[in-house]
């Protein structure tokens, strides 16, 4: 299953806080702490920028792009501590269509926006909130999570659940967990079990497949896996797809795609980094 990095660019002089590949696949939009950037990938070239602005003196430490691409969710933290804000930006106007504070109780979250621009989670180290972002009130929690993410059509949240094993993972046991959970109905997740410390996640626009990055963990199957690896799973079942190892720079944000005017089966693949550049690669899956 080969991977093929396409390339490096520079996208911003500061840390890479969200990305997303437009559903075509043709564009790739990236946000740091003060300003949104949409990139022509096929000419190689910025097409415009949003600058965010500042609120109350607030700095944005956190931020998720819907799985449309049409808005960003950011958080922006409480200079003294107390009460952070939730701000959504339509990409298309650049109206802040949302401004609602909420109490968190810890300066790390990791943010999803709904496609419909009113719910998003927020993954904290003890607990998965998902909000109204109308009110900031709490629609309901679940298990700790390092990272989700909506699917494009908003039925389904998928989920990371971290818990680090030491040495060889038991069959049927991982480092991490997968969870799918239905919507609108909100249904118990589904989960699967992985033979990977997983970071971080992306859903890819057809809702079917998600791929984790993390370290590969021994088992009993695979004694000397070890290493940074990309890993899919189809989301209906959690089967695995592809295993691919990579060798990168720690990773910021993740974002899956299709790859334009190519095979079906290949994706492509975006990563932010924490020094503001972005890499490119490609996944042939046949």
């Amino acid at each position: 299953m080969p991977l093929t990095f396409a390339g490096t660019f520079r996208a911003h002089a500061q840390r890479i806080l969200a990305l997303v590949l437009d559903p075509g696949g043709l564009a790739l939009l990236t946000a740091c702490k003060d300003v949104v950037r949409w990139w022509d990938l096929a000419g190689g070239h910025l097409e415009r920028e949003l600058r965010l602005g500042t609120f109350q003196g607030r700095p944005i430490h956190a931020a998720a792009f819907s799985p449309d691409a049409a808005r960003l969710l950011v958080c922006r933290g409480a200079p003294q501590g107390g009460r952070a804000v939730l701000e959504v930006h339509h990409l298309g106007s650049g109206a802040r269509e949302v401004s609602v504070q909420r109490s968190l109780a810890a300066a790390s979250v990791a943010l999803a926006l709904h496609p419909d621009g009113h719910r998003a989670t927020l993954a904290l180290p003890d607990r998965l909130d998902v909000v109204d972002l109308a009110t900031g009130a709490g629609l309901w929690s679940g298990s700790t999570a390092a990272a989700s993410a909506f699917t494009r059509d908003g039925s389904r949240l998928v989920s990371l659940a971290r818990g680090r094993t030491r040495g060889v993972v038991a069959p049927g046991f991982g480092g991490s967990e997968l969870l799918v959970r239905d919507l609108d109905p909100a249904a118990p997740p589904r989960a699967t079990r992985l033979a990977l410390d997983a970071f971080a996640l992306a859903v890819h626009p057809d809702g079917a497949r998600v791929l984790l990055a993390g370290e590969h963990l021994p088992t009993a199957a695979e004694p000397d896996a070890r290493g940074l690896v990309f890993v899919t799973h189809r989301i209906d079942d959690g089967a695995r797809i592809a295993v691919a190892d990579i060798d990168i720079d720690p990773v910021t944000a993740l974002s899956f795609g299709p790859l334009p005017q190519g095979p079906a089966a290949t994706s492509r693949i975006a990563l932010g980094h924490a020094e503001g550049n972005v890499t490119l690669a490609d996944w042939s899956l046949a």
